[in-house]
């Protein structure tokens, strides 16, 4: 599979994980990719896909690692 339905790919389950408006580690996030068994992804990959849902307003960086779903 190319990297960009892997980036999806990512992005879907981070939603998920997020989607309980709780803040989550990347520590969170990677153990849930993990748990849904997506681990085959490179570090670039995972920081690609987080930093794709900043900028679009997705998702919500809280502080430095922490993350919230956005509006």
């Amino acid at each position: 599979m190319n990297s960009y339905g892997k980036g999806s790919r990512i992005q879907e389950k981070i939603l998920e994980l997020l989607s309980d408006e709780q803040q989550h580690s990347v520590q969170d996030m990677k153990k849930y990719l993990s748990d849904v068994g997506l681990d085959d992804y490179t570090e670039g990959q995972f920081a690609g896909s987080v930093n794709t849902m900043v900028k679009n307003g997705s998702i919500i960086k809280i502080d430095r690692g922490i993350y919230s779903k956005g509006t």
